[in-house]
């Protein structure tokens, strides 16, 4: 028997929020109250079926309840957020469930919503999740796309990149990696060609902003953009 179901009233906004809970009149109250608000909900009744439909990577928001049949909510959250397009989740469980649900808060869900729900107070959830999913898209796009700048660079390059951010002139870079001034004025010059700027000071600070980016990765769970490290 499926469970699958999707709600939205006409002219909805195009957000498309996912709903996983195995308790039937537990998920028919939350759909009733986001279709209430606009919003287009898709409910599954397992982990299992969220996972084999085409929805999962187009989910705005997952509401992932604590006690799912099959999969576990801790494993189907920790397979989600091992990909760049992670939704943002909400957790939900009863108020027995509380303090063993906590942990999906330490694998990285926004907030904990308590069943039955409070309609406000919902929607005030869902609403910050969709939020912070968007930022952690923008940091993620922002990062793949300077990071293709930096994958461009050759190991020299690389290297005279690095030596230029630490404040060194060409003359000093050229005596560490024996050879010609010249040589690192090409490979300057190549730098910033290949990251789309107009001078060394812009790839600098893109190059600052990678790094940047790179720490917000960590703290917002992207895997790729893990390494502080840019080589």
């Amino acid at each position: 028997m499926t469970h699958s179901n999707e709600i939205g009233p006409a002219g909805a906004e195009a957000l498309q929020l996912g709903l996983i809970e195995s308790n039937a009149s537990v998920r028919d109250a939350i759909v009733t109250t986001l279709a209430s608000r606009g919003y287009r909900v898709r409910s599954f009744g397992s982990a299992e079926e969220y996972l084999t439909t085409d929805e999962a990577g187009r989910i705005d928001c997952l509401l992932l309840g604590y006690r799912q049949p099959g999969i576990s909510s801790l494993e189907l959250q920790r397979r989600l957020t091992a990909g760049p397009d992670a939704p943002p989740i909400v957790a939900t469980s009863d108020p027995t469930d509380v303090p063993a649900a906590v942990r999906l808060l330490d694998g990285g869900a926004i907030s904990l919503v308590q069943t039955p729900v409070r309609a406000e107070e919902l929607a005030a959830v869902v609403a910050r999740a969709i939020d912070w999913g968007a930022v952690r898209r923008r940091v993620a796009s922002r990062f793949v796309q300077i990071g293709a700048s930096v994958e461009r660079l050759s190991p020299r390059e690389k290297t005279v990149l690095q030596a230029i951010v630490a404040g060194q002139l060409n003359k000093a870079i050229a005596k560490q990696l024996d050879v010609s001034v010249r040589t690192v004025e090409g490979d300057r010059a190549k730098i910033v060609s290949k990251f789309g700027a107009d001078t060394t000071g812009e790839v600098v600070g893109k190059y600052a902003e990678y790094q940047l980016l790179a720490e917000c990765g960590k703290l917002i769970g992207l895997n790729e953009a893990a390494p502080a490290e840019a080589f």
